[in-house]
């Protein structure tokens, strides 16, 4: 943890030194939670309670200047459980992404980091002793080249570097190397091929999942008044090092968003392609706090090994001046190339209704679903919470924060079923 934290510190503030001050935005909120929780190890039977203390940095910085283009997002906070139940930490997550205009319009240089925490073994219950923090670092140039007024072209070099507190086997280098290029059809719609070659390492797992990774792929972009299409289609080649083999296959990407009306939204993507646990650590920073039961994105195999990923959701979101709804329900299924004990089909969603009940009191609802079966295993397991959140707005910088949620988790595993209540009351800073 110590080690992934330094690094979100050191890019953080770097971020924040390297544009013009006049362009930086940084927000941020302090927060000081009392969390009540009663079944704190998740267990069937002989539960125990715990109350924790929970001091937190929310933080959002953002700057659109010449010499620097970023978007950061994150928290960090302390775990403090006054019953002695577990062992007190830190904790944190971060999605931040850093252009460095070096040469306006023809070389920048790119920092990218994901800071996520995951199961250490995701066929036990999710207890603080089974989790542990990821991190996800990329870095390097990127590459313009301006052909006519309506072709141009992209490289981007980058160095990754994956790294996880306890599954040793997932830490490892990366090199990459990226070609595009684009052709404009119209003010509305472009195409674009991709050549990409990359070289994976690991420095703790066996040498027989070291992979180089191979892609050629087109795309087709459309841009209207009211939504956006991206289509991709190619193939992605595969060879371990080492004797491990190789594979190969269809890449295919398909995204939609469309706005329905002025208040309603909806976006929709369907994909296969090869991936592994790294690259699917990177998120979008709007993403950060969204981790939670139904969401697709939480219990991620922390693992060196690749997968083909097939994987299609809905997003649907209707907005008005005091009322917002969202459901997002998702499918998808993993199977690996070289170990398939894991493979996993999985299917569920995640749904929110939020109210503006006064200018100073909103009132949240949510309910996340979802149910994976690990088929070679024998095994399912069906994850279900539920709960509901009250924010008062005291001043314009000082907000109570009241929660209350239910989870459950039922499995055809012996002993692993639990239910677990939680109540938090928080007060926060904002700046």
């Amino acid at each position: 943890m110590e080690k992934a934290v330094l690094r979100v510190s050191l890019l953080f503030f770097s971020f924040a030194t390297m544009g013009s001050a006049g362009a930086a935005r940084l927000d941020y909120s302090l927060e000081l939670g009392a969390l009540y929780d009663d079944n704190v190890r998740l267990t069937e039977n002989d539960r125990s309670d715990d109350i924790v203390l929970i001091p937190r940095l929310i933080f959002l910085f953002t700057e659109d200047a010449t010499k620097l283009t970023a978007n950061v997002a994150g928290d960090i906070e302390y775990r403090d459980y006054t019953q002695g139940t577990f062992s007190n930490d830190f904790r944190g997550t971060l999605a931040g992404t850093a252009v460095w205009h070096l040469i306006p319009q023809r070389m920048d240089w790119v920092f990218e980091d994901y800071l996520g925490r995951q199961p250490i073994n995701v066929l036990l219950d999710n207890t603080p002793d089974n989790q542990q923090q990821t991190n996800f670092f990329l870095t390097g140039p990127t590459l313009h080249a301006h052909f006519s007024d309506r072709s141009s072209g992209q490289l981007d070099l980058r160095y990754a570097n994956s790294y996880a507190d306890t599954t040793r086997e997932f830490n490892g280098n990366r090199l990459s190397a990226l070609a595009q290029w684009l052709y404009r059809l119209s003010e509305t719609r472009s195409v674009a091929l991709y050549v990409q070659d990359q070289g994976v390492r690991y420095t703790s797992a066996p040498s027989t999942l070291d992979y180089d990774r191979q892609d050629l792929y087109g795309g087709y972009r459309a841009v209207g008044a009211h939504g956006q299409l991206d289509l991709e289609a190619g193939y992605t080649w595969l060879s371990f090092r080492n004797g491990g083999g190789s594979d190969s296959g269809v890449r295919l990407l398909g995204r939609l968003r469309y706005d329905l009306g002025p208040r309603t939204r909806l976006g929709a993507e369907v994909q296969r392609s090869f991936s592994d646990t790294a690259q699917d650590l990177i998120m979008d920073p709007d993403r950060i706090g969204k981790v939670v039961v139904g969401s697709g994105l939480d219990n991620m195999l922390v693992s060196p090994q690749v997968y083909t990923q097939t994987r299609a959701g809905v997003d649907l979101s209707y907005v008005t001046d005091r009322h917002r709804f969202s459901i997002a329900p998702f499918w998808r299924k993993l199977d690996y190339v070289t170990d398939t004990t894991l493979d996993e089909k999985s299917v569920g969603g995640y749904a929110e209704y939020a109210f503006q009940w006064t200018p100073l009191t909103s009132l949240q609802a949510y309910a996340g679903a979802d149910r994976r079966e690990y088929t070679h295993l024998d095994r399912t397991d069906n994850d279900r919470s539920y709960g509901a959140r009250l924010f008062w707005q005291m001043s314009r910088q000082w907000l109570w924060r009241f929660e209350v949620q239910h989870t459950t988790r039922s499995t055809n595993t012996p002993g692993l079923d639990y239910t677990d209540n939680q109540f938090l009351v928080a007060i926060r800073y904002s700046r």
